[in-house]
């Protein structure tokens, strides 16, 4: 982690603006790893109490000015944003090293770990050396199981759903006044069902954004997929290498992939 930006963010449940005990053993582990809480004013604001529970820590050295709260109307809780260095989009290398961790992969880990005697490891007397012997057996199955493979980076779905007026400074201004203790009951219900309509006109703006993506594309199950793989936050695999494990051997020629599955299928309808 030399000289790398590390970046930890999210609803932490620990109120900063308030003096705890975990808040004060929280905050002498961020300072033994020379890390700060970037956020500095309330990330949630009720009508009887503001805290702050939603942080952006960094290392201290990259520190540069505390991060910006922001509403943005869609929760309860407001937004946080923080400026960093990076390197120009345009630099950026577009191929990358990475594992891949399939099916045939894993159980190809699982058959190395089975043929292991561990002999080594009974052999030694020492605690420390057994375990040094264990996790090199582990990690010489483990690399060869999932070696590291060049991937270029995949383009992501860009979201053109999002306009001007998706953020609108109606809905951030209710939330403000929403927060005030002499709210009446009619004001408050207001509130709650111009938020119900609000979401509902996000939900329908990416419902049509995709649609019309699935409308305009030459290849319209993949691009369902990608839209599928998008909304849950899975990400798709990019190896177009064939690879068939047979009787325990990795058959990785195209050719002989395909013998071997004709063979296998044409036996299944003859039996």
């Amino acid at each position: 982690m030399k000289d790398k930006i590390l970046v930890l963010c999210g609803d932490w449940n620990i109120d900063f603006l308030h003096e705890n005990g975990s808040l004060k053993d929280l905050t002498d582990l961020l300072l033994r790893y020379n890390l700060v809480n970037t956020v500095q004013s309330s990330t949630r604001i009720m009508k009887s109490i503001s805290t702050l529970i939603d942080v952006i820590i960094i290392n201290k050295k990259y520190y540069m000015e505390p991060a910006t709260v922001i509403e943005l109307g869609l929760s309860h809780h407001q937004a946080q944003a923080l400026p960093v260095l990076c390197k120009n989009h345009a630099s950026v290398n577009r191929i990358i090293l990475k594992r891949n961790f399939g099916d045939n992969t894993i159980r190809e880990f699982e058959y190395l770990l089975e043929k292991e005697t561990w002999q080594e490891v009974f052999s030694e007397t020492e605690v420390n050396a057994k375990f040094k012997v264990f996790m090199n057996s582990v990690l010489h199955s483990f690399d060869i199981a999932f070696p590291l493979e060049l991937r270029h980076r995949k383009k992501p779905l860009m979201n053109g759903w999002i306009t001007q007026g998706m953020f609108s400074k109606k809905m951030r201004f209710l939330n403000m006044i929403k927060t005030q203790p002499n709210l009446t009951e009619d004001a408050t219900i207001y509130v709650a069902k111009y938020k119900i309509i609000y979401k509902t006109v996000i939900r329908e703006a990416r419902r049509r954004d995709n649609d019309k993506d699935i409308q305009d594309a030459n290849h319209k199950s993949k691009t369902v997929w990608q839209i599928i793989n998008k909304e849950t936050g899975r990400t798709s695999s990019n190896k177009q290498d064939i690879k068939l494990i047979w009787n325990s051997e990795a058959i990785t020629n195209p050719e002989n992939v395909g013998e071997l599955l004709n063979s296998y299928f044409m036996k299944i309808s003859e039996d």
